[in-house]
């Protein structure tokens, strides 16, 4: 079965329309963190397997991410980019 693409763009807009309205300390649904984080709920299940990833709270079936969490593990991502490309950069 194929997903249509802007089937899941429109879902991915609706997703992030909702939590845009959250305050940081939201609690969302790893369906709602994928989004956020424009992966798919099953990396986040790879992540928490591995222990890595952003933070989250719960077990088993019951699974949230923190909305504030999810943006310090985006600005902390970043910075790692950043010091990757500056590197990169110096040995061209």
């Amino acid at each position: 079965m194929l997903i249509d693409p802007k089937w899941k763009t429109e879902s991915r807009t609706k997703i992030i329309g909702e939590i845009h309205e959250l305050p940081p300390s939201a609690l969302l649904t790893p369906r709602q963190a994928a989004a956020y984080l424009n992966t798919t709920t099953g990396v986040l299940a790879n992540w928490r397997s591995l222990r890595r990833g952003p933070r989250y709270h719960g077990v088993n079936d019951f699974i949230r991410y923190r909305l504030r969490d999810l943006d310090e593990w985006i600005s902390a991502r970043a910075s790692e980019i950043s010091c990757i490309d500056h590197r990169q950069g110096e040995s061209s």
